[in-house]
């Protein structure tokens, strides 16, 4: 009994520096492992830092980027908003002159064909007077003597080349598509002159003509005078519209028939 008792201790020494050691081990294994897992642990946290901040400063490029071009849009933004604003103004006052413009040549439009009414009648009633006129004085040219008749036509010869010219201006005037009247000069177009005017005034161009000449031109001018002897009470408005130019170049006008057959 006294041999195995030494033996159990020496193995129960034994066995509890297995069960020492095996714990020793355990805890350096594991004491190797935590070291080995902070260092992986450490690199892969280096790596994703790094990752981080490049991605970081990708990011933060990113944002100044599109911050400048949400200030440039915004400043396209305004001025396309004031320009818009000025536009819209603009075409407003284009669409008040149109309609200003548009209401004028309608104005223009009726005046002027009530212009040229009024013109056409005017001329009709000059024509009717200068062929009354005409007529008369060709009347009363006929009752003239020989010496008067050969003056008369050498006149009229003139006065048909005048004539012939005035018509032409007359036909032009007739087939124009616009006529630009004045209404102050409507009256003034020829020189108004009485009767007894232009006959002294032949009668100082044709200081050569005999003395029965002269007293044919003196019957001439007593004739004229009865014929134009009620013009004296109209009213001198009327008396404007009514007169008629006995130039040369009137004369001449009121053959204007004979003129246009001849052309014809």
């Amino acid at each position: 009994m006294n041999q195995i008792m030494p033996l159990l201790a020496l193995y129960s020494e034994f066995i509890a520096g297995l069960l020492l050691a095996s714990v020793l081990s355990l805890f350096c294994g594991w004491m190797m492992h935590r070291s080995k897992a902070r260092k992986r642990l450490q690199a892969v946290t280096e790596n994703w830092e790094k990752k981080f901040q490049a991605l970081d400063e990708t990011a933060r490029s990113d944002a100044e980027n599109l911050e400048e071009q949400l200030q440039s849009l915004a400043s396209e933004a305004k001025n396309l908003q004031s320009t818009n604003r000025v536009l819209t103004e603009s075409l407003k006052k284009n669409d008040n002159s149109i309609q200003k413009a548009r209401a004028e040549a309608i104005e223009l439009n009726r005046q002027h064909a009530e212009t040229q009414d009024r013109l056409q009648r005017i001329i009709q009633q000059k024509d009717r007077e200068i062929l009354e006129l005409g007529n008369r004085g060709n009347s009363s040219g006929s009752a003239q003597g020989s010496a008067g008749s050969s003056f008369v036509g050498t006149s009229m010869a003139g006065n048909n080349a005048k004539g012939t010219t005035q018509h032409t201006d007359y036909g032009d005037l007739n087939d124009a598509d616009t006529i630009a009247i004045n209404s102050v000069e409507i009256f003034d177009a020829t020189v108004q002159m009485p009767a007894h005017e232009l006959l002294a005034k032949s009668g100082r161009d044709s200081s050569g003509r005999t003395s029965s000449e002269q007293r044919s031109a003196a019957d001439d001018t007593d004739d004229t005078h009865e014929s134009t002897s009620d013009l004296s009470d109209m009213d001198p408005v009327e008396l404007e519209e009514s007169t008629v130019a006995l130039d040369e170049e009137a004369l001449a006008f009121a053959r204007r028939p004979t003129v246009s057959g001849r052309r014809d």
